[in-house]
């Protein structure tokens, strides 16, 4: 049986190990960390963005009053 939580616990505990007992192993692991939470915060923010352009409808609001001549 799989237990999720007891996995996550594992994993978190042998990733401090290694970051430990190398600097340049925990400096690569920070690096790929904030490379990874940029990537998805991009791609999040893209997804929103794409979602909310399909609901909200190109001609919100008033039109702009006309041109004087």
């Amino acid at each position: 049986m799989v237990n999720p939580i007891a996995e996550v616990v594992e994993l978190i505990g042998l990733t401090t190990d290694v970051a430990l007992n190398d600097p340049i192993a925990a400096v690569l692991m920070l690096i790929s960390n904030l490379i990874l939470a940029f990537s998805m915060i991009v791609f999040f923010g893209l997804a929103a963005g794409g979602i909310l352009d399909a609901i909200v409808p190109d001609d919100l609001g008033r039109s702009p009053p006309p041109r004087e001549r």
